[in-house]
């Protein structure tokens, strides 16, 4: 019988305003231990961009205030 595993992430999120559209920044991290998670995408889904975290899990992306993201970690489940 396989074992399930479910990743918790948790992002914090900083914007800064310029016009209509913000700038996020922030850190995308495992909640287990607290470590930044790189190659999370991160998807502006009324846009369509895309951005990957780097190494330690920093990001920044460009949205307006009514923007969706969604973010995708390969390989893990998403948490209902």
């Amino acid at each position: 019988m396989g074992a399930k595993f479910l990743l918790s992430f948790f992002i914090v999120l900083f914007a800064n305003n310029t016009m209509s559209q913000v700038v996020i920044q922030g850190k995308v991290f495992n909640t287990m231990d607290s470590q930044g998670l790189p190659a999370v995408m991160i998807i502006n889904l009324n846009r369509q961009d895309t951005v990957q975290t780097k190494m330690g899990g920093t990001l920044s992306i460009t949205a307006e205030t009514s923007h969706q993201l969604k973010l995708l970690y390969g390989g893990m489940c998403q948490k209902l």
